[in-house]
């Protein structure tokens, strides 16, 4: 019987990472502190999230959680922005391509 993925823990991705695309690099900080969701919203929990530069390519970032297969970054609303798949220990793609995650 195969097994689900496991979800990792907030403090597993804590930390810099570097996000690389077409549309440039961006320095982020993932922290293992809760960011409300919008009043309305029914998103699950979503975490904090620093921009030390400015990623417009990626629109509204406001948080980030964990999924089983990687993480994923929020708007306000903790809707889904882009959605990143582990390609190893300090790597991560986006389902979509355009995007890798990088620890540092």
């Amino acid at each position: 019987m195969t097994q689900a993925p496991v979800l990792s823990e907030a403090s597993t991705f804590a930390g810099d990472w570097r996000i690389s695309g077409r549309a440039g690099d961006c320095l982020i900080r993932l922290l293992a502190e809760d960011e409300p969701v919008a009043a309305s919203s029914l998103a699950a929990p979503m975490y904090a999230i620093e921009q030390s530069t400015n990623c417009p390519a990626l629109g509204d970032i406001r948080g980030w959680r964990p999924i089983p297969l990687g993480l994923e970054l929020t708007n306000a609303d903790g809707a889904a922005v882009v959605i990143f798949e582990g390609v190893d220990a300090q790597t991560y793609g986006s389902i979509d391509q355009a995007w890798t995650l990088r620890r540092g």
